[in-house]
């Protein structure tokens, strides 16, 4: 996984491990943790995010009571990096000894909520719930239902960073079934995405399920206020939050039929073998 994040992009620092490599943390000392932590563990680099029974009248003096004290620290500048525009396909192949079930991935480039096309950023959402999402999606029940090619198949999609999304197909094969020919079976399957989308009747049934698990995700307070703390540290308003329903609502098929074919471009992807290792 990490290999493969570290090829899909050639420039954004998404193409590191949040932790760093292996490298990195082995030379880590104590005054370079300390300096990281001061510079950005601050005041004014933080979200307080409150969800409960209280008001924001009886919030605010205890927020200032307890938060107000502690001076901010430096202002800490925001150097976005660019992604340069991807022109070539790449394969990662890793073989571990561990490996007991082979698998295939695919991982496109895709537009997120603040990056590229941002229009299709709610297509996506709706998109991979309908290709990839759970034992009744399309993937699923063409790959390993039907063709019987697959013990696992499914997609998702990631868009809510500050920069490029992902959108991730994956599968691993059943009995003697190659990755070979999984491989083309799943390709078989982008290629109707980009010329025919969905119908009207997946679209539907997509919508009503993202709605469902929007309204059970209310029953978690810690859900509801991580949800807004993660939107609003990466710059998605509390306003685009609060109309995910309504964007949802809103999708339409042309909307996702465009959404496929600008996004699943191969030559804007990695896909990545994980094998045995064959003993010699």
């Amino acid at each position: 996984g990490e290999h493969i994040t570290a090829s899909l992009f050639i420039n954004h620092p998404y193409r590191n491990p949040i932790i760093g490599w292996e490298h990195d943390i082995r030379a880590l000392d104590i005054d370079g943790v300390l300096a990281f932590y001061k510079r950005f563990y601050q005041p004014n680099n933080a979200i307080l995010v409150v969800v409960g029974d209280i008001t924001a009248a009886k919030l605010k003096p205890l927020a200032e009571k307890y938060y107000g004290a502690i001076p901010p620290g430096l202002s800490v500048g925001r150097n976005r990096a660019k992604e340069p525009p991807q022109k070539s396909a790449r394969r990662v192949i890793h073989s571990d000894k561990r490996v007991r079930q082979p698998s295939w991935r695919r991982i496109y480039v895709a537009p997120s909520l603040l990056w590229g096309e941002k229009k299709y950023a709610y297509p996506l959402q709706v998109l991979a719930d309908v290709i990839g999402g759970g034992a009744s999606s399309r993937l699923y029940r063409k790959l390993v239902v039907e063709d019987e090619v697959a013990v696992s198949a499914g997609a998702y999609y990631s868009g809510a960073g500050n920069g490029p999304g992902r959108f991730t197909f994956y599968a691993s094969p059943r009995g003697d079934v190659s990755l070979e020919a999984l491989e083309a079976n799943v390709e078989k399957e982008i290629e109707k995405l980009v010329k025919n989308g969905i119908t009207g009747e997946e679209l539907r049934r997509a919508k009503s399920r993202m709605h469902a698990s929007a309204v059970y995700a209310r029953d978690s307070l810690s859900g509801a206020a991580r949800s807004l703390g993660s939107s609003l540290a990466v710059g998605i308003p509390v306003v685009e939050v609060e109309a995910w329903p309504e964007r949802i609502e809103a999708v339409t098929l042309p909307q996702i039929l465009e959404a496929a074919a600008s996004t699943f471009n191969e030559q804007r992807s990695v896909t990545g073998l994980l094998l045995p290792k064959v003993k010699p």
